[in-house]
């Protein structure tokens, strides 16, 4: 059963602000619009509002698999707690999660998710199925969870774990979860926005 987390048309890595793919490729003759002598400065882009694309002879949709392969830090709050049952345990404390591989979907009934399937990754059997969880907007019932790339976790770790054997694996997820909530709750400011929603019309 694949799991689904709600995000927007603009969902970016909670750690390098970078898209989930959804990146526009041309060649050069394609991108040869200015005139002999003419530089295709950003002003000239702008100007003749022309369309940006990743010229293929520099950079290949192959360099920028990476950035379609998406995982998720998030919370699974105990069932009590979640559910509104009485009386919750002394004990009952939520756990954090890294979830496995996911990829960004929109889907006809609800709009852009991210899909997180253990059927294409089994490490997302740590996803708890009954919740709906949204990237960075707190919704009822909706725990909210923070979308990157494992290449910019990787890195992430390095700095808050340094000279251990496993950074990755000595990550306080807990911590960081609440880094990000804060930087998310008072301001969203991890929710950045920048126009996708109108590019990804075109796609």
């Amino acid at each position: 059963m694949a799991r689904y987390v709600g995000t927007t048309a603009e969902c970016y890595c909670a750690i390098c602000g970078g898209p989930f793919g959804g990146l526009s490729f041309s060649t050069t003759l394609q991108l040869g619009h200015a005139q002999a002598g003419e530089i295709m400065t950003n002003s000239y882009i702008r100007m003749h509002k022309l369309p940006t694309f990743y010229n293929v002879d520099i950079i290949s949709r192959e360099d920028t698999a990476w950035t379609k392969v998406i995982h998720i830090l998030g919370i699974n709050p105990p069932r009590a707690i979640q559910f509104g049952s009485m009386p919750i345990p002394q004990d009952a404390t939520p756990t954090y999660f890294i979830s496995g591989r996911g990829r960004w979907v929109r889907r006809r009934v609800d709009g852009y998710n991210i899909k997180l399937d253990p059927n294409e990754d089994e490490a997302n059997l740590v996803v708890p199925p009954w919740l709906k969880y949204t990237c960075y907007y707190y919704e009822a019932g909706s725990p909210i969870a923070f979308p990157f790339h494992l290449p910019c976790y990787e890195i992430l770790a390095r700095v808050l774990c340094p000279g251990v054997d496993d950074p990755i694996s000595s990550v306080n997820k807990e911590a960081l979860y609440a880094a990000m909530e804060m930087s998310t709750y008072t301001t969203h400011s991890l929710s950045i926005r920048t126009g996708a929603e109108i590019r990804h019309e075109g796609c």
